[in-house]
């Protein structure tokens, strides 16, 4: 599944944010994960949905989709590069922990 978003979508959203203050063009981060299983991805998926909210830095969204019987997308928009940098950053703890799922 390919999300799209129409151009005049788009500079609307800047716009909106230029708007509220924000200087910055917001980042994004799309992450495609195979998983060793179904179940693997069932666990993994579960797993995010608790460790994310209190580990995670504040998104402007974030989705996640299944794309095949063992597969995801994760889109997740941040307001600036340095949210997506440090987003990254503590990424990797979660990655150490279910990584082993993939």
């Amino acid at each position: 599944m390919i999300l799209l978003f129409p151009l005049s979508e788009a500079v609307g959203f800047v716009r909106l944010l230029a708007k509220k203050g924000v200087l910055q063009m917001p980042h994004a981060r799309i992450i495609s994960t195979e998983f060793k299983s179904e179940e693997d991805l069932d666990v993994a998926i579960i797993a995010w949905k608790k460790w994310y909210p209190d580990n995670m830095p504040v998104s402007i969204s974030r989705h996640i989709v299944r794309t095949g019987e063992k597969s995801t997308m994760m889109t997740t928009v941040y307001e600036n590069e340095d949210l997506l940098n440090q987003a990254q950053k503590i990424a990797a703890q979660w990655w150490e922990l279910y990584g082993h799922h993939v």
